[in-house]
């Protein structure tokens, strides 16, 4: 409380837990968060050891600290004892919604974040089938990968375009370890820029908001696709966008959108250590947009959160499943 006993956010003592176990008082939490939340969040807890009754770091009391990461709905309902009741969160903490019209704006609000997406991936789409991106491209099919971040995605305010190009290092375009980074009005460009060619294989947009954009012109343009680099291409992007992501302390949720164009008959090539095999199966449409996949946490290995994105991409061609994938979720071939 500051002087007018106005709620700050901020706490202002420790208050630890004393006689209990750590672990069983986490689980209670989470099952209280599961069950008692719509919809439901995703929330990340540690318990610090060491706290004594009087909140001094000398005994064996804990407390939980728990991390609430930005959540893609504005609103959320707490049901608790038979009561149930809307809350959204501000930057001293959470205040109820009192009235109809309050809580008829926060999901408005969340509708309106998530037509902000699909917006932003037509627009964006738009301008690379029709080849007016920030590079030429090669005429050939092309894949398309987007990762926003929700954190800073529809806000006024954006990162430090200086930040940007700081931290990105290790951020490139499908296939290339060595490129040029640009200044644009969007943001930073990385490309490979081949002087000898009019045309250019792929490249990355990093947005002023977080936004990463990769294509590439190059891994399909001898009709099929590569199975084994297409997929670890796509892992290796989306785990250096993370890194990125950390070094700016970006947190989830993360939507991951991805995209093909020009691809009508292309055919799948499955390859292993000794053998590559080129199957009948094959894409039965120019663009093929697989739905969003939202990242709440980052739990589980890039390969494990993508794999959704690949099974979509083998049922696009006919095939039930990715088959580079044992059964527990991990991959068949090594990174």
């Amino acid at each position: 409380m500051d002087e007018n006993n106005d709620n700050t956010g901020i706490p202002e003592k420790v208050m630890p837990i004393i006689g209990q176990s750590a672990d069983k008082v986490k689980l209670r939490l989470e099952q209280m968060i599961r069950d008692n939340i719509k919809p439901r969040m995703k929330v990340q807890m540690k318990s610090i050891k060491g706290w004594n009754k009087n909140g001094e770091n000398n005994g064996d009391g804990f407390v939980i600290l728990i991390r609430i990461p930005k959540s893609q709905f504005s609103t959320h309902m707490v049901s608790y004892k038979r009561s149930t009741r809307f809350f959204s969160r501000c930057s001293s903490g959470k205040f109820p919604l009192l009235y109809v019209d309050e809580i008829k704006n926060a999901f408005l609000a969340s509708e309106s974040l998530a037509e902000k997406v699909r917006n932003f991936r037509r627009k964006r789409l738009s301008i690379i089938i029709a080849n007016e991106g920030p590079v030429l491209l090669r005429d050939s099919a092309k894949i398309i990968l987007h990762i926003i971040p929700l954190h800073y995605f529809g806000q006024e305010s954006n990162i430090d375009i200086h930040e940007i190009k700081d931290k990105s290092k290790n951020i490139q375009p499908f296939r290339w370890n060595l490129t040029t980074s640009y200044y644009n009005i969007d943001g930073i460009l990385k490309s490979p820029k081949v002087e000898s060619s009019p045309t250019e294989d792929s490249y990355v947009q990093i947005f002023r908001n977080g936004s990463i954009e990769y294509v590439d012109s190059f891994i399909l343009k001898n009709g099929y696709i590569p199975c084994r680099k297409f997929i670890k291409d796509i892992i290796y992007a989306f785990s250096r966008s993370i890194d990125f992501y950390k070094a700016l302390d970006v947190l989830p949720p993360i939507i991951v959108l991805l995209s093909l164009n020009q691809v009508k008959n292309i055919e799948f090539i499955f390859e292993d250590r000794y053998n590559t095999n080129r199957t009948k199966a094959s894409l039965d449409r120019d663009n093929i947009i697989l739905p969003d996949l939202l990242i709440e946490d980052l739990v589980k290995s890039p390969e494990e959160l993508l794999r959704p994105l690949f099974d979509f991409v083998w049922q696009a061609g006919g095939l039930p499943r990715c088959d580079y994938y044992h059964p527990d979720g991990t991959l068949t071939i090594k990174l």
